[in-house]
Order: structure tokens, then sequence, then C-alpha cells
């Protein structure tokens, strides 16, 4: 399943306090989230809405402050042959976010957005996190231990530009 979360701050004329998160899905998920989940996000109204990562017309330009994408462009990296399909979805996560705001992409591939990304329109750094996994098979069918590889997450943390005038 396809996820992407947006967290936009909230106006005064909405009538929320502090932020709300938009849960942009490829389909909807019955109660995914939905739990309370106590006073550490107490500020934030969560909302799922069925969306097309690759054409987010629903939403305004520049309407949001952090995107998160987990894994969304690894999914649709398996069907692009040619990196144009990850390069529409980085055109509309570009167009929905705020100058200066944060798009967080997880991702297994360390080299996810190599070519793709823009370095004019957007900061980015990489954080390599480790996942903890056994690395052998704990059992010993042979006279040697089989070894699995280590895992790894790729955080891209990329901040929007601000244009300058």
């Amino acid at each position: 399943m396809e996820r992407a979360g947006v967290v936009e701050k909230a106006d005064n004329a909405s009538g929320l306090d502090g932020y709300h998160c938009i849960n942009a899905e490829k389909e909807k998920v019955p109660g995914s989230g939905a739990k309370e989940r106590g006073d550490m996000y107490k500020n934030i109204t969560p909302q799922w809405k069925a969306v097309n990562a690759l054409d987010m017309a629903c939403f305004d330009e520049e309407c949001f402050d952090f995107v998160f994408e987990k894994s969304t462009s690894d999914a649709i990296a398996c069907g692009d042959c040619d990196g144009s399909l990850l390069k529409k979805l980085e055109n509309e996560i570009y167009r929905v976010t705020k100058p200066g705001s944060k798009w967080l992409s997880v991702s297994y591939s360390s080299s996810r957005w190599d070519g793709i990304i823009q370095t004019s329109r957007w900061d980015a750094n990489v954080i390599k996190i480790k996942i903890d996994t056994d690395t052998t098979d704990g059992e010993k069918t042979t006279s040697h231990t089989v070894m699995r590889p280590e895992v790894y997450q790729n955080c891209y943390v990329f901040t929007k530009k601000i244009p300058k005038c």
C-alpha cells in the first residue's frame, strides 16, 4: 500500500489548534492511525484522503509545511524504467510544499533520488539508519553459519529552497 502524509499549519480561520495532518493514500484504510495517541499529538487532527501521489490536484500550491513519504517512492520506482514517474512525484511534492518546507522520504534504496532531485530546488541530506535484524539464520544445518545482509533505511531530508528575488 502506498502512503504519504503531510502536515500543515492550521490557520486561525480553520478553527483548529496548531497543526493538522492529511494522510494521502492510494486507497482509504479504515481505522488506520485514527486512535487517540495522547498529549504528544493533541494539536494534530488527522484526516485521510485517497490521492494519487503523482497527481495531487486536490491540493493547492504551496499548502504544506511538511511531507512524509515512506517507501512510496520505492513502490513507484518498481515500475519506473526511466525515472519519469519519480520525477513526477518530486514535481508534485515540490508544487504542494511551501518554500522552506521539509520533505522526508524514507527508502530502502541508497540511490533512490540520484539524478532525479534538482539541487536548484532542494537542499538535501541523507541519513542512513541500520535496521536491527538477526544477521544469522539461527540454525546450523551445515558446517558453517549462514549470514544475512545488513538492512538499512535511507532517510532523505529535503528542504525546499526559498526563491531568491
